[in-house]
């Protein structure tokens, strides 16, 4: 929140996960109501939940299997913004 994005633009975020750590997530949006992005790995079920909030309510929920974090690592993720999309 209280960033601003424009097409074209780069969020680069680096990080590690805490031992014992079950999921983490990372919220791209104006508020908890409008999220453009959610990017929630989730270690106990070995998948990557991607989707968006609008009004209060999740849309598009994407489950990738297989992730590739691991539990007490360092990992860098980017996410760039398109004109329809976050890639």
């Amino acid at each position: 929140m209280d960033m601003s994005f424009k097409a074209g633009m780069e969020m680069k975020i680096t990080g590690k996960t805490k031992p014992g750590c079950e999921a983490f997530s990372i919220n791209i949006g104006h508020d908890a109501d409008t999220v453009a992005l959610h990017f929630n790995p989730r270690f106990n079920s070995n998948v990557v939940v991607c989707n968006s909030n609008q009004g209060g309510s999740y849309k598009f929920i994407v489950n990738s299997e297989g992730i590739n974090f691991e539990i007490n690592c360092f990992y860098n993720e980017s996410f760039t913004v398109l004109k329809q999309q976050i890639q």
